[in-house]
């Protein structure tokens, strides 16, 4: 279950650079990408257990298609991925963040699920 995406895109392209996630074992990570591929890079824990908590999560980003861009993700204002690399698939692109409960391979579920619920306080953005 995806709980926010940072993603990039351009008129060609799209994806994703990082994904708060609870994971099959129910615990909690930021889970980002190699380049600007689909394949896992990294799967920074978070939090074991982190139903009934409010979480801060901070991303900031430095947007540029060279490699010299960055990737910062905050929790609980606590530095937990420090990513150099590149953010956009070239010039013209954008980063933007999505929020909100995304299952991933629904139609793949051998049982359905229960009920999701994620609260959402305080969005912003620059």
């Amino acid at each position: 279950m995806f709980l926010s995406q940072l993603n990039f895109g351009d008129s060609s392209s799209f994806g994703t650079l990082a994904y708060l996630e609870v994971a099959s074992d129910g615990d909690l990570y930021v889970r980002t990408h190699k380049g600007l591929t689909w394949d896992v890079q990294n799967l920074y824990p978070v939090y074991r257990n982190p139903y009934g908590k409010w979480i801060s999560v901070r991303y900031e980003v430095q947007s540029t298609a060279a490699a010299d861009g960055t990737l910062k993700v905050y929790i609980d204002d606590k530095l937990m991925v420090d990513e150099v690399r590149q953010t956009l698939p070239s010039p013209q692109g954008v980063n933007y963040l999505r929020v909100g409960i995304y299952n991933a391979f629904l139609t793949q579920a051998t049982e359905s699920y229960a009920q999701q619920v994620v609260y959402y306080d305080g969005i912003k953005g620059r």
